[in-house]
């Protein structure tokens, strides 16, 4: 049983291995990236996986390392792709969740070059 922390959250940025303009903020000629931390809340060592939605569509998932009770990982997910300027909703979900802290979203505003 997995959560995810809720501070910092679920942050999304430039993808770094996709960016040749350098830009520091979401752009539609820069790809994106996510990063999150989960974390074990039940009582026996096991892996999540974390899935990542674009505007309700799936783009990706992320399977965690075998944690121990009580520990927890810290990611980031690239190559979540480029999109056209406008607002998008990123949601990452974690499986098996805890019933708790299995969701996160961000709504962010990528720009136009």
């Amino acid at each position: 049983m997995f959560v995810l922390f809720d501070n910092p959250g679920l942050l999304v940025n430039v993808d770094d291995e996709d960016n040749p303009n350098n830009h520091v903020i979401l752009h539609s000629d820069a790809g994106t990236k996510v990063s999150f931390s989960v974390y074990n809340a039940g009582n026996a060592s096991g892996t999540c996986t974390v899935d990542i939605e674009i505007n309700n569509q799936w783009v990706k998932s992320w399977t965690s390392s075998m944690l121990s009770p009580g520990t927890s990982e810290s990611t980031e997910v690239k190559g979540l792709g480029r999109y056209p300027a406008g607002w998008y909703e990123f949601l990452a979900y974690v499986n098996p969740g805890a019933g708790y802290s299995d969701h996160l979203i961000n709504t962010v505003d990528i720009l136009d070059p």
